[in-house]
């Protein structure tokens, strides 16, 4: 009985020794690196995709197709089934109106221009957005 509780008490130190034994070598640089928070990201990405759900279908479809899935104006129009000159149209368009969509501006950092008629926006296109 007394050679188990010897053992079992070497057993132990050993254990302890081990624990105190810094496995870790300290150095004047910290080892990971900070970075930015990320929650405004979120936050910008939940307003595109709201953004998106308010354009067309056809419109939609045409802009994740071609910047979320990479897809070329001749692949989203096999793809669709229609010509790649609607595709382009539809392109154009999409983008036209997630620009004068107002939530996003707001999260871009600039001010909605205000338009009342269609026929404004010619006056506007070489001012900035």
């Amino acid at each position: 009985m007394a050679a188990y509780v010897r053992k079992i008490m070497i057993h132990v130190h050993a254990d302890g020794f081990r624990r105190r034994t810094v496995r870790e070598w300290f150095t004047s640089r910290l080892p990971e690196t900070a970075i930015a928070d990320q929650t405004a990201h979120v936050e910008h990405r939940g307003a595109l995709i709201d953004a998106l759900a308010r354009l067309p279908l056809r419109q939609r479809s045409a802009v994740v197709l071609r910047y979320f899935e990479d897809m070329t104006p001749a692949q989203i129009a096999a793809a669709l089934g229609t010509r790649e000159s609607t595709v382009r149209s539809q392109i154009t368009r999409g983008l036209a109106g997630l620009r004068d969509d107002g939530v996003l501006a707001a999260l871009a950092g600039h001010p909605q221009e205000a338009r009342t008629h269609p026929s404004d926006s010619v006056a506007l296109k070489g001012m900035p957005r």
